[in-house]
């Protein structure tokens, strides 16, 4: 930190409180992908049930482990 402001661009840079911020921005995005994917008619219902499975249980377990690791560090 410098200044009382964190700097820093890339993920892995990060304190656990700025990833946790990041990944909750992510929601919105999330959503729209799993719009987009449930109205392609181009794949099978098992791949977008798979991806869509996916895609939550990462954000899920990724906030999770961010909302956690940030409180431990206060």
């Amino acid at each position: 930190m410098k200044n009382g402001k964190e700097h820093g661009f890339f993920y892995w840079s990060l304190s656990y409180h700025k990833k946790f911020v990041r990944t909750v921005w992510m929601i919105p995005i999330a959503l729209i992908l799993i719009i987009i994917l449930l109205n392609s008619p181009g794949f099978s219902l098992l791949f977008k049930t798979v991806a869509i499975w996916v895609l939550t249980a990462t954000l899920v377990l990724q906030l999770v482990y961010n909302y956690f690791r940030w409180k431990q560090e206060m």
